[in-house]
């Protein structure tokens, strides 16, 4: 034992070993949690995609037009494209592939009510949400706890500068032979 080192040094050394303890236990607790929760939701709402939407075969109206990436539009072409079912002849503008002509063949995907929607979500996209997501949340956790040490080191420098200070205020005079 250092016959210099404070109570206040001991303790800080002790909460920092617990800090760093909690670090390496929580670690994968967290990105497991995390990743495995988002993974959940995401195929949650991919299988509720999958059971709403279909694809249908259409046809052309006009070429398609580059969306140019607009804000709010995805990277691709739109074209009005017309299909049949059992309730009649239906037309709409819908996302298709860039540079297919009009009078070509697409398949587009509709939604519940009939409009053309985006595609549902693949397995892999879900996967890879999932994983994100966990690595986000450990790259959180890690964060906490950093800046919970950083804040207990802030802590005990502060208190340790306050002790010197007032230490100084004695021991100064006594040293420089000045009356205070």
């Amino acid at each position: 034992m250092n016959p210099l080192e404070r109570p206040s040094d001991r303790l800080e050394r002790r909460l920092d070993r617990v800090l760093m303890a909690v670090l390496v236990a929580s670690l994968p607790l967290v990105a497991w949690a995390g990743g495995s929760t988002a993974h959940a939701h995401f195929e949650h709402q991919r299988r509720t995609q999958v059971a709403e939407r279909h694809l249908v075969a259409t046809e052309l109206l006009a070429d398609a037009r580059k969306d140019g990436g607009n804000p709010g539009t995805r990277a691709g072409a739109h074209a009005p494209v017309r299909w049949n079912d059992r309730a009649g002849v239906h037309t709409a503008v819908a996302p298709v592939a860039v540079g297919q002509q009009q009078g070509t063949r697409a398949r587009v995907w509709l939604d519940a009510d009939g409009k053309p929607t985006s595609p549902p979500a693949t397995a892999q996209s879900v996967t890879v949400t999932g994983i994100a997501t966990g690595m986000a949340a450990a790259f959180g956790a890690s964060v906490i706890v950093g800046g919970t040490r950083k804040g207990i080191h802030w802590t005990f420098d502060r208190r340790r500068f306050q002790q010197w200070e007032r230490e100084w205020e004695l021991a100064e005079p006594r040293w420089t032979r000045r009356e205070r």
